[in-house]
């Protein structure tokens, strides 16, 4: 492939990076009840948009969300035999530390805790305005071109 085709590649791959609006959403995984009453991992860390996935292993839980033996009502759901329980965290959702238990369990010390993180947003084209992304297109465009024109001079 030659360099100019290259260049282009890689300008191509950085235009639709800087065109997606948001960083895509991750599943996280969590095993309820494996090898006791448990959460494991009993921590996991999300952005929001991401989607929590609790799976039964073995006994009879809850997912509820607070304090241990203290819901605050945001979740609070069985975890069925063979099934699981999915919760979103929502985009809108602020960076910190969402605690949760099983209310069979709690006075066992089965919980565990969600810990929020903001990722760093890249700006997309409408926050950078159309205008800004032309003028960085025609800046790369016309490196490009000075380096085939001086290719070829050489």
């Amino acid at each position: 492939m030659s360099m100019c085709r290259r260049s282009l590649s890689m300008l191509v791959v950085a235009a639709v990076l800087v065109c997606v609006p948001g960083a895509i959403a991750a599943t996280h995984t969590v095993l309820v009840g494996n090898g006791g009453a448990n959460f494991n991992p009993a921590a996991v860390t999300v952005a929001p948009g991401d989607t929590i996935e609790w799976v039964h292993v073995a006994g009879s839980h809850t997912v509820t969300s607070g304090t241990p033996c203290t819901s605050d009502g945001r979740f609070n759901d069985p975890v069925p035999p063979g099934g699981s329980v999915v919760w979103v965290v929502p985009t809108n959702e602020p960076a910190g530390v969402i605690p949760y238990f099983c209310i069979p369990h709690c006075n066992f010390g089965m919980t565990g805790t969600i810990n929020v993180e903001i990722p760093i947003q890249v700006p997309t084209v409408s926050e950078w305005g159309l205008g800004a992304m032309t003028l960085v297109l025609l800046a790369v465009g016309t490196l490009m071109l000075r380096r085939r024109v001086g290719a070829m001079a050489g």
